[in-house]
């Protein structure tokens, strides 16, 4: 069958998997192979070069060429039964751990009918098997228990880059995604459909190189918004370095330049991003033709939502590429831009892009941390929080403030830390002071500088009034940890927990709670603040902390839970003859001989 007629045929189906899947509930076809493909017409296209030829073929593409039935004989030279596939067509997690038919198993049938249709270009010399052994049910199996799939047996091959070359470009990437052996790495019959679509477009061009002579070529702005989705869709579909090859990047980051209309903006700030997530080189190609500069600048001067989403998204996306394309992000200017539309935006998801994007700036890169915060990035993300209710904002802004704060020059910020403080006070959305207290764990965690300004920025008694009012599970835990983790070692850390109430606080969390992760933030921090001096040993039993450790070793059959429970009776105890009297008392010696006798955990 010639190519435009594959990809059209291929493109019905995946038309037809998407609609079936976007049901409500969704619904697997179950059964995507040849047999189930009937052909409606004759899939030749017309070959003369006369325009009334051509005129005729232009109408024939626009027929229905295929439909996708529910039940059809199978037709091809690996047949099964009339009523199962046959095994190498059949989704792994079906064959082998006996999963349900689903939407992932019916894109790998889209695959391997893929894979069907390039079948003619298979070379002639290979070994897995000829026709007849492939039929062969034992056979199959065999090569299935080695390999996993048809596909990656024909991926051995030595002839396999001659036959990838022969594809149209973007099949292979598809078809090798929609056949993979986990089902969670497989695309989405919609996303198939997209790439599907674009590959089509790119087959009638002429290919990638006369689709992108287009853009430079074309003065309409629709036509180079629909030829730039295009490409964006074949990067996306994992041919991005056909894309860079093509010149397909110098074109895209011209348009950032020059054009002027939204739409086509867009879609280039997006089509850079896909080739930037989609190629190890995609990110370098983005560079190398100034692409980062050119998304800084038009996010800069936009105010259009879509346009500032997208390009906030591109500059994530090549951030996100490796530490090269942070630091590409942060000497252009990416991070100050950022910012600066976290401050001026009101739209949720261009807030929540450009949060997102700083994540990805910062994230184990010491310098993009501090570029965040020399830029006003915490004070930015504190405000969002405060203000924002939706709760993806909220999330991707919480996540952004707890990579800023392992940063030193945020917790060298009095400003920044005691505007999260503030946080815990003001707010009474449980995402945001869940990830307030939680970014004050990082910056107090192991870190005397970071414990000190904590405690300066009034940070203990506003964690222990929200352990003392928060009734949310999330919320008690991160508080719990952030009291803990100030206490840790630190001798002024432990007298505030105890004079604002935290000790108090922290036992009745014992008493009260049966989560096993909370128990344990609650016990650690017991343990912390006991490990201090005798007024912070004795703050623990006059709390009633000794009596509910010895509970908690009692009934808890968490080794962690346990572990912090026994280590702080060690340090209530430790130098301390009233805290040795109050274990006895509470029955810690028969708990904690029963725990030796009970508990095989080192």
């Amino acid at each position: 069958m010639p190519w435009p007629c594959a990809l059209q045929l291929l493109t019905e189906v995946a038309a037809a998997l998407a609609a079936l899947h976007g049901l409500q509930p969704p619904v697997a076809h179950c059964a995507v192979h040849a047999g189930t493909v009937h052909l409606l017409r004759d899939p030749q296209p017309v070959t003369s070069e006369q325009p009334q030829a051509q005129q005729q073929q232009q109408q024939q593409q626009q027929e229905q060429l295929a439909q996708l039935s529910w039940v059809g004989p199978w037709r091809h030279a690996v047949s099964g039964t009339s009523n199962l596939c046959h095994p190498l067509l059949t989704a792994p997690e079906v064959l082998q751990q006996g999963a349900p038919f689903s939407a992932a198993t019916d894109v790998f049938g889209l695959g391997m009918l893929m894979l069907q249709l390039a079948a003619c270009w298979v070379p002639a010399e290979h070994d897995i098997g000829s026709a007849e052994q492939l039929s062969d049910l034992q056979h199959s199996l065999q090569l299935l228990d080695q390999h996993g799939t048809l596909l990656a047996a024909l991926e051995q091959q030595q002839q396999w880059d001659a036959w990838q070359h022969q594809l149209p470009e973007g099949y292979w990437q598809l078809m090798s995604s929609c056949c993979s052996s986990s089902a969670g790495d497989r695309p989405s019959a919609a996303a198939a459909l997209e790439s599907l679509r674009a590959m089509r477009v790119v087959q009638s061009a002429g290919g990638l190189a006369a689709l992108v002579q287009r853009i430079h070529n074309s003065t309409d702005p629709a036509e180079k918004q629909e030829v730039v989705s295009v490409l964006r869709n074949v990067a996306g579909s994992g041919d991005a370095a056909a894309v860079c090859y093509h010149g397909g990047v110098a074109a895209l980051v011209q348009l950032l330049r020059s054009s002027e209309d939204a739409a086509v903006q867009e879609a280039a700030a997006r089509a850079v991003a896909s080739v930037a997530k989609g190629a190890a080189a995609g990110w370098a190609a983005v560079c190398d033709a100034g692409g980062v500069a050119a998304l800084v600048q038009l996010m800069g001067s936009s105010t259009n939502p879509a346009v500032q989403r997208a390009t906030a998204w591109a500059l994530g996306s090549v951030a996100d590429s490796c530490v090269a394309g942070q630091a590409e992000v942060c000497d252009a200017g990416g991070v100050v831009a950022l910012v600066e539309l976290l401050n001026s935006s009101t739209d949720a998801a261009v807030q929540r892009t450009a949060a997102g994007a700083l994540v990805d700036v910062q994230c184990d890169y010491a310098a993009g941390q501090a570029a965040v915060c020399d830029a006003g990035g915490v004070t930015a993300l504190v405000q969002l929080l405060g203000s924002c209710r939706d709760a993806e904002v909220q999330r991707e802004a919480g996540w952004a403030l707890r990579t800023v704060a392992a940063c030193k020059a945020a917790k060298c910020d009095a400003g920044s830390i005691a505007a999260v403080v503030q946080l815990l006070s003001s707010s009474t959305d449980t995402i945001v002071q869940q990830e307030a207290a939680w970014a004050l764990v990082i910056v107090a965690e192991g870190d005397p500088a970071g414990q000190a300004a904590v405690l300066n920025a009034g940070g203990v008694p506003a964690l222990v009034q929200l352990l003392c009012r928060s009734t949310e599970t999330a919320v008690q835990r991160e508080a719990a940890r952030a009291l803990g983790s100030i206490a840790e070692g630190n001798a002024t850390g432990q007298a505030a927990v105890c004079d604002a109430g935290g000790v108090r606080a922290l036992v009745q969390l014992l008493n009260s709670s049966t989560d096993t992760v909370l128990q344990q933030e609650a016990a650690a921090a017991l343990r912390n603040v006991a490990d201090g001096d005798a007024a912070c040993k004795a703050a623990v039993c006059n709390a009633g902390g000794v009596k509910a450790l010895v509970q908690l070793l009692g009934y808890s059959t968490d080794a962690a839970v346990q572990q912090e429970a026994a280590w702080a009776l060690v340090n209530v105890q430790c130098d301390y003859t009233a805290g040795q009297a109050a274990v006895c008392d509470a029955g810690g010696v028969t708990a904690l001989v029963q725990l030796l006798g009970s508990c095989g955990d080192a």
